[in-house]
């Protein structure tokens, strides 16, 4: 189905300000509702299980489906609205689409909150195998050991989980069957929520794989759109900022223009995919209909020929300067200096010793580490010792849980290497006195005695290290503890998968997995003032992405390539570091 050329303004006039709304209006509220319904900044996607798991986080869930199926269908419907209407020779304006949809949207909310129950219903299967699966797993032993070991049991486990993955997958293809064509219904018949879903499913009858399958292939196509649309934005990059790298200001000037090249590439790529998506189901809605013998009406009268308003045009000028300067600030607001990113050894220097043992920590600090990082554990003893895993069964073949164990028993196992002892937080305090900081993450298990955060802050008082010792940990309890306890000790929130802003956490730092940084979220950082840290560093790849970003600090596996990498980076001339900077911003 194609629309004639004279409609195009209309199709256009649409979607950007229907844009305009979603991004001034529509997504700060949703925001500031979830933000309340969680109760709070929910900051990593660990803390999101226990929330879900709540009636508050039911709602939360509820709602936020609800509200992404409307948001998606208000465009949707409106481009299907001026394309039915192109289809008989009528003239639809973006402002008539506008109050079309807007009458109907009570129905499409009340769609909406129908289609996210089918959808939760047809993960519960996947969601069923995935907690049975994750309480057996754990309840035997760390989930590291599966990592890292695979052993059967756990290639068992993750069969069953592609059997799960496959039945909720095929649950939700049949449902988009079904559901697929409920928009334009809702649209164009005056039908309830119900009768609205059973009519969709009716006309799809006998053709729903081609449906499916059409579904499928619009997805793909945003995917390619956009990321076309981002390959072609960094791809100008480079060769601008090159030819600009003398003078400061015109770079900043270049970098701008670039951030908006590039905001309005993507913008343009998941219009196309919408609009080819609204034609062809728009199209599929007719034919079906003719199919049945039914008489297919125009979708509004005719309109007056559309103009875009004169103010819609400059909102979305004034939107597209504020885009350019958002980019510009944001590069500001992230770029830090190379030399002064501090460098964690995970878990001491592990390629010279054992991990988490005194001649790792030792060699770490020999090879030019300004910290490391450890693991705490309690034993049964109440005796605080480093161990990163809740047995050591990935470490020394012992499934034997660190809380149920004495400290005799835990250095009676033998770690492989020249120091075969497990270490305690006692001998690493001491060892590096006068030669470092020390990174301490309180690893709570189920198990885990309830005193841990008190004996840690107790301990490192006791031996005089509070100014050099910090604490992080992925639970904000544990780190409003050491925070009543020890004001003076830096506390950190480590970071898996960031899920909600940062306003309104309160910590020192952030300590980040690797593939979860973004310019956004330094830039956020950096105005809260709270400084970064990276882990999961395993390569000079990585490293060097890193320094160009400006985190403030890596955690990392290899200490001497990381040393080196710092160096490299810091005797790098300043205006060629900033274009390679903004690139990596633009690129990330």
């Amino acid at each position: 189905m194609r629309a004639p050329a004279s409609r195009w303004p209309a199709l256009a006039g649409f979607s950007l300000g229907f844009r305009l709304a979603e991004g001034l209006l529509f997504l700060p509220v949703a925001g500031i509702v979830g933000a309340w319904l969680a109760g709070g900044a929910v900051v990593d996607a660990k803390a999101l299980l226990p929330l879900l798991l709540s009636p508050r986080g039911a709602l939360l869930v509820l709602l936020g489906g609800t509200l992404f199926f409307l948001l998606r269908w208000f465009e949707h419907a409106g481009l299907s609205a001026i394309a039915f209407a192109a289809a008989d020779g009528q003239r639809l304006s973006a402002a008539d689409a506008a109050r079309l949809v807007l009458a109907r949207l009570p129905l499409l909310a009340r769609l909406a909150l129908a289609v996210t129950l089918r959808v939760l219903l047809a993960l519960a299967p996947f969601l069923l195998v995935l907690g049975a699966a994750g309480f057996w797993l754990l309840s035997r032993h760390d989930i590291n050991f599966y990592l890292d070991t695979r052993p059967p049991e756990a290639l068992r486990v993750a069969a069953g989980l592609a059997v799960g993955a496959l039945v909720s997958l095929a649950l939700l293809a049949r449902l988009v069957g079904r559901v697929r064509l409920a928009v334009q219904v809702a649209l164009f018949e005056r039908l309830g929520p119900a009768a609205t879903l059973a009519r969709s499913a009716r006309l799809t009858e006998g053709h729903r794989l081609r449906v499916v399958l059409l579904a499928g292939a619009f997805a793909l196509l945003t995917l390619l759109l956009g990321a076309g649309a981002a390959l072609a934005g960094s791809a100008l990059a480079r060769p601008l900022l090159d030819g600009l790298a003398g003078s400061g200001r015109s770079l900043l000037l270049a970098f701008g223009l670039l951030v908006l090249v590039r905001s309005g590439l993507g913008l343009a790529a998941t219009w196309i995919a919408s609009l080819l998506d609204a034609l062809a189901f728009t199209h599929v809605y007719r034919r079906r209909r003719a199919a049945l013998g039914e008489p297919v009406a125009p979708g509004q009268p005719p309109a007056a020929p559309h103009r875009l308003h004169p103010l819609l045009l400059a909102a979305a000028a004034l939107a597209a300067a504020g885009v350019a300067a958002s980019g510009v600030r944001v590069a500001f607001d992230a770029l830090g200096k190379p030399e002064d990113i501090r460098i964690y050894a995970h878990r001491g220097l592990s390629g010279d010793a054992a991990e988490n043992t005194l001649l790792a920590f030792e060699a770490a600090f020999r090879a030019g580490a300004d910290a490391v990082e450890t693991d705490v554990q309690l034993t049964r003893d109440g005796v605080l010792v480093l161990v990163h895993d809740a047995d050591f069964a990935r470490v020394a073949g012992v499934p034997r849980r660190v809380a149920a164990m004495t400290l005799a028993e835990v250095q009676a196992i033998r770690l492989p290497g020249s120091d075969p002892r497990v270490a305690t937080l006692r001998d690493l305090l001491r060892l590096a006195r006068g030669r470092g900081q020390i990174l301490l993450e309180p690893k709570t298990y189920r198990d885990t005695p309830p005193d841990l955060v008190p004996k840690l802050v107790a301990l490192v008082q006791a031996e005089g290290a509070a100014d050099r010792v910090m604490i992080q940990s992925f639970r904000l309890a544990d780190l409003r503890a050491a925070e009543r306890l020890a004001p003076d000790i830096p506390v950190g929130y480590l970071v898996a998968a960031p899920a909600g802003p940062l306003r309104g956490l309160r910590v020192d730092f952030l300590s980040v997995e690797r593939m979860r940084v973004r310019p956004r979220l330094l830039a956020e950082a950096r105005r809260s003032g709270t400084r970064l840290l990276v882990w999961n560093v395993r390569s000079r790849e990585q490293m060097r992405r890193l320094a160009d970003l400006g985190v403030d600090g890596v955690i990392v596996d290899d200490v001497r390539s990381a040393v080196a990498v710092r160096e490299e980076a810091a005797s790098e001339e300043p205006l060629a570091r900033a274009v390679r900077q903004m690139v990596l911003l633009l690129g990330g």
